[in-house]
């Protein structure tokens, strides 16, 4: 595959927005339109990017990327003692031993919400840390984040580079952003991103969009698919050509126990969907990540190659390296002792009396803080009706849902879904979805 085409492909396929891409094999992405050449840690998501589970059993240590080159780097995660990530210092493999070469620092909100990222590299011959780069984020009464602004360190002071304007729907939904770029003291406007979601409150299309000229020109569509347990299986991304949109590639997505193991992605080619990449997700017993790698076709075989591979931090920014592979490594949690009824494990638990008529009890718990939404759906996706929507601490909570107050006498036996969403502070997100039978 071109350069080009994998860096269109990591930028604008697999993302929402730009992404941070530190490079283990160095690239350029000068020659695309919507891009941004600098690091960046982005606090928004495309909504299947994996996460790292958050409870109080195991904390990330730390990272190995490794390319085909055999070049390796590794990041060391440090947390405070609530276990929200303080630091992580990145080191590259040199004559067999690692050299420390830059550190991440976030501070944080009488929330908890994530406000900045001091970026430091570190000069190995004085042993002596400089200022590099600085995120700083904002939010909005309902804790959305709705600004990030990136800033280098340039003549001994930190000066603007771009920023990030996020807009949310009445349900809190990331609607669009823009990205701008600072030049001559002025913000200048470079793409924008609009996000349509479905009447179940998911992400239906991404619509790509560039300033050119000051008009604003599309550029890439992508429309998702939803399994029954609303897992995104197919990614279809179109390009748009004068006044057409035309297929450019798709993605297909495998999970195991709602856990995705594989992303599967063809080029469209005279309207023949062929071989492109693949990306596979390995777990341990207790379902954390532990292996990501991915695999490239080239002359009718799969070969190992550099790809975009993504992942979410514990503090919510998202990370991704231009390798061949990620392993992932843990430990045990260090967190201020509790009491011996601390909630360790996210769980929502079968709904209470299963099969129901027309009232039933779900019970769900929480290791941690957050907004919470539970909804329940039926077989074809549709919103029923929303139990609760609000913040709610670490805890153990029940709400009771009585279908007749929320549809209409004639609403028929069979199967619906309830789903759990929990945003943390740090913008961490768990999802978890069970069925129940209605039994008129």
């Amino acid at each position: 595959m071109s350069l080009i085409i994998k860096n269109f492909f990591i930028l604008l396929i697999s993302l929402l927005a730009v992404e941070f891409y530190p490079q283990v094999q160095d690239y350029s992405v000068k020659e695309i339109k919507i891009n941004n050449t600098l690091n960046s840690r982005d606090l928004n998501a495309f909504n299947k990017l994996i996460s790292f589970r958050k409870d109080f059993n195991k904390v990330l240590d730390s990272i190995i990327i490794i390319s085909t080159s055999g070049d390796r780097k590794k990041l060391a995660f440090y947390y405070n003692e609530d276990l929200t990530l303080n630091n992580f210092l990145i080191s590259y493999l040199f004559n067999n031993q690692w050299m420390v070469s830059d550190r991440h620092t976030n501070t944080y909100n009488s929330e908890g919400k994530l406000v900045s990222i001091l970026w430091e590299a570190f000069n190995n011959l004085t042993g002596e840390w400089s200022n590099d780069a600085l995120d700083i984020y904002s939010y909005d009464t309902s804790g959305n984040c709705i600004t990030h602004l990136h800033q280098t360190y340039i003549g001994g002071e930190f000066q603007n580079i771009f920023r990030y304007n996020y807009y949310y729907d009445s349900s809190n939904n990331l609607s669009s952003s823009i990205y701008e770029t600072w030049n001559n003291d002025n913000w200048l406007l470079v793409s924008r991103i609009i996000n349509h979601y479905n009447s179940s409150n998911l992400l239906d299309t991404t619509l790509f969009q560039y300033w050119v000229n000051n008009q604003l020109l599309n550029s890439q569509l992508n429309i998702y698919e939803y399994d029954s347990n609303f897992n995104v299986v197919t990614n279809l991304v179109k390009r748009w050509d004068e006044n057409n949109w035309l297929n450019f590639a798709k993605g297909l997505f495998r999970y195991d126990n709602n856990k995705l193991i594989s992303e599967n992605w063809f080029l469209n080619n005279n309207d023949q969907w062929e071989n492109w990449e693949r990306k596979f997700y390995e777990y341990d017993n207790d379902y954390y990540l532990i292996h990501l790698y991915g695999e490239e076709w080239q002359n009718g075989q799969w070969l190992p190659a550099d790809l975009g591979l993504l992942i979410k931090l514990p503090d919510g920014t998202k990370l991704g390296y231009l390798a061949k592979e990620l392993f992932l490594y843990y430990s045990p949690s260090t967190a201020v002792d509790r009491n011996d009824n601390t909630i360790r494990e996210f769980n929502l638990f079968q709904n209470y009396p299963n099969p129901f008529n027309p009232i039933t009890k779900i019970r769900w718990q929480s290791p941690f803080s957050g907004h919470t939404t539970l909804k329940v759906y039926d077989v074809l996706g549709r919103e029923i009706g929303t139990l609760v929507d609000e913040y709610k601490s670490f805890g153990n909570y029940e709400a009771e849902f009585n279908i007749s107050q929320y549809s209409n006498s004639d609403i028929a036996s069979g199967i619906y879904f309830y789903r759990l969403s929990i945003v943390s502070t740090d913008g961490f997100t768990v999802t978890k979805v069970k069925k129940m039978i209605l039994n008129k």
